[in-house]
């Protein structure tokens, strides 16, 4: 079965998984930036001070990542459904079909 995604809901971008997702990726790179690496920058904060750093830097990530997606949802609904361009096809087959097809 073939669907075609014209327009996403921006409120499935914000309230959904993918900020939480991002939080935890930008926390594993502020460890990294911030601890990790041997850099002569960071090598006079104290360990409050990295700890902090590395919260903002999460925040200023998610923040920054999710306007982005939302804009570019913003986008992808604007050529989609207002310009009424192809949005993207999705070949989905169903469950029944493929344990059909795994028993012959």
């Amino acid at each position: 079965m073939k669907l075609e995604v014209r327009k996403i809901d921006i409120k499935s971008i914000v309230f959904s998984a993918l900020p939480l997702t991002i939080f935890c990726l930008a926390i594993l790179g502020g460890i990294i930036t911030f601890f990790v690496i041997d850099n002569p920058q960071y090598a006079v904060m104290s360990i409050f001070h990295k700890i902090v750093s590395v919260a903002l830097y999460a925040l200023v990530y998610v923040i920054m990542s999710i306007a982005f997606s939302v804009f570019a949802v913003f986008l992808y609904n604007f050529f989609g459904a207002v310009l009424g361009l192809r949005g993207i096809t999705l070949d989905i087959e169903d469950a029944a079909e493929s344990i059909a097809e795994e028993e012959e």
